[in-house]
């Protein structure tokens, strides 16, 4: 049983970030809302967030949902439509759509959000589902694997995705509304060990090289 993980830690060069204080951050969020914008790499981060603040809680029948709803999975190929205006692009290059992709967020936050009320942050390491993949036999859509995975990759893997770093940074530079760019990407591809992979359920040629399991990225 790996259980290495365990006695792994996070700290920052030249950095010395104090060890997570739930009671702290509830009062700072009292009386406000944190919101997690996103799919369900981000219900990853708000699960794990809400772990940490439950430890804090001395009475867990306090912690209840308010107006939420199920969330249910259904079987089937997902199908993406690129729609620009009344046009609809069948196929869509792939450094284009990410360039389109921030900035109609970014649109969206300056139409929408007040600054003097609200504090924006983009958080961004996607781009490494597809490395970890690619790390452990082949390509993500030609047998990449990451059940193999077992430890993180160290500091001389290659990194690379600053070309798509660039292009977040130029988009967040010319935004109306301030907003913090969290960049995270070559942390997050440290920990390729942490995929669900092919645990969550049956074991086949599928694999989740997606998500994370906690702990992981999600705390950060």
């Amino acid at each position: 049983l790996d259980k290495d993980y365990m006695r792994w830690g996070w700290q920052p060069q030249d950095c010395n970030i104090p060890r997570f204080k739930a009671t702290e951050m509830l009062d700072l969020i009292r009386g406000k809302r944190l919101v997690f914008v996103g799919d369900s790499i981000n219900r990853d981060r708000w699960e794990s967030v809400l772990c940490m603040l439950m430890g804090a809680v001395k009475d867990p029948k306090k912690v209840y949902e308010t107006h939420g709803r199920k969330i249910t999975m259904e079987k089937g190929n997902y199908s993406f439509k690129f729609v620009e205006g009344n046009q609809v692009h069948p196929q869509l290059d792939v450094s284009i759509a990410f360039r389109r992709a921030p900035m109609t967020w970014a649109s969206w936050v300056d139409r929408h959000i007040n600054p003097r009320k609200t504090e924006s942050f983009l958080s961004k390491f996607g781009a490494f589902t597809f490395q970890a993949c690619l790390v452990l036999g082949g390509k993500w859509n030609s047998g990449g694997h990451c059940k193999e995975a077992t430890q993180p990759l160290n500091e001389t893997s290659s990194m690379g995705y600053r070309e798509k770093n660039s292009v977040v940074e130029e988009i967040i530079e010319h935004k109306k509304t301030p907003v913090t760019f969290l960049n995270i990407t070559i942390f997050s591809g440290f920990w390729i060990d942490c995929h669900p992979s092919i645990y969550a359920g049956k074991r086949s040629s599928i694999q989740d090289c997606s998500h994370r399991c906690l702990p992981g990225v999600p705390d950060t």
